[in-house]
């Protein structure tokens, strides 16, 4: 009788399941799922970007003529502009699936009020020490002048909407589409120069005759314009820079950095 040959598939090593790790498998960077993206038109996006910055400078360099400080006229010209294209924004976003973005959460409030604390805090910290003399005092006098009595109830709350009507503006219809078209980083920063683009008119509208050309308004675009467009990257909706947007202006009008 032939002697049973023993089993010898048990003492095999077990095959290796572990899938074999190549370059398919390794999990694209965020820079490469960014380029990978669909992306809307670069074109029609620049466009509309120019005609928002466009109009925007147009209606400041009206409504802050030396002629018109501390008439209501300021806010009105101010208030419509951006009623107008609030109303295309929201249209816009409706027309895209997007209305979401207008969509209130939960603690948005509380932490756009902390935003605008901070925010505050640091102009104020900037105010110390870089407008320290005379001359330059004389820029934040040009500006509160030509808003106008900020204790009157009508200039408190044309602020607050003028300011979130802003936000859902230039970051609810603006970035979105320069996102949409360049990509996070670029349309993010492409929006912050743009914002600030529409104030240069009044560096010279506002200037002083002794401190010069008054550059306060076109920095805090540059600053707030990018510190609201951050939160609307991050967070993906417009509750929070709306609301901090909002609360900051005001702020400064109620609490004016000439008192410090």
């Amino acid at each position: 009788m032939a002697a049973e040959e023993p089993d010898m598939s048990s003492s095999r090593p077990p095959a290796d399941s572990t899938p074999a790790f190549t370059v398919d498998t390794i999990p694209p960077s965020e820079e490469a799922f960014e380029q990978e993206a669909e992306r809307g038109p670069v074109g029609p996006a620049l466009v509309i970007a120019a005609g928002v910055t466009a109009a925007t400078a147009g209606v400041v360099s009206y409504a802050f003529r030396p002629e018109h400080a501390g008439k209501p006229l300021v806010l009105a010209a101010l208030g419509g502009l951006n009623a107008v294209l609030l109303i295309a924004t929201v249209l816009w976003l409706r027309s895209q699936g997007r209305l979401r973005l207008l969509k209130p959460h939960g603690g948005d409030l509380s932490f756009g009020a902390l935003a605008a604390v901070g925010f505050y805090l640091a102009t104020l910290a900037v105010r110390a020490s870089l407008l320290d003399g005379p001359p330059q005092e004389a820029w934040l006098t040009r500006i509160y002048g030509q808003i106008g009595d900020a204790r009157a109830a009508y200039v408190g709350i044309a602020i607050l909407a003028i300011a979130a009507a802003e936000e859902v503006v230039w970051r609810g219809g603006v970035q979105t589409l320069l996102v949409d078209a360049l990509g996070t980083s670029r349309g993010w920063l492409a929006t912050t120069a743009a914002f600030a683009l529409a104030q240069v008119p009044s560096t010279w509208l506002l200037a002083d005759p002794v401190a010069g050309p008054n550059p306060l308004v076109f920095l805090l675009a540059v600053a707030g314009g990018a510190v609201w467009g951050l939160l609307a990257v991050k967070t993906e909706r417009l509750g929070i820079c709306v609301a901090a947007h909002a609360l900051f202006v005001w702020a400064a009008t109620q609490f004016p950095f000439t008192i410090f």
